[in-house]
């Protein structure tokens, strides 16, 4: 963009230049082409239709919602699901192959929140400042 962008700015200079030494067919042929880079510029601008699709279905969010409300079952082999184990199901249920921070942005979408507790300060002592 900044190569596009160097561009016009020299053909505006030198379209500046032709008109000051008159030269007319010059500043017309120079003017058609500086036209057409800023109409191709055009195309770059962000398409509204251009969404990222949804990476499940509806129903495929209903039916993952329900397996992960259902918890991890003995097939699973494990207590509580993470985000690997969710993964898994993905691939495995839904033929969805994710990388692990596209299955955690889905979760969050989905409304699940991680369960680690926040991260507590450490307790203060409340002998030693008086011997100061």
């Amino acid at each position: 963009m900044l190569f596009i962008v160097r561009r016009l700015d020299s053909q505006f200079l030198r379209l500046v230049e032709l008109k000051l030494s008159n030269s007319e067919d010059q500043v017309a042929k120079l003017e058609g082409a500086i036209e057409n880079c800023c109409e191709g510029l055009a195309g770059l601008a962000d398409r509204p239709d251009r969404r990222p699709k949804p990476s499940l279905t509806s129903e495929e969010a209903e039916r993952l919602r329900a397996r992960l409300d259902a918890g991890p079952g003995p097939e699973d082999g494990i207590c509580t699901l993470r985000g690997e184990d969710v993964q898994r199901i993905l691939a495995e249920e839904f033929r969805k192959l994710r990388k692990i921070g596209a299955v955690y942005k889905l979760l969050h979408r989905l409304g699940y929140a991680s369960l680690a507790p926040p991260s507590a300060a450490p307790p203060r002592r409340s002998s030693g400042s008086g011997s100061f």
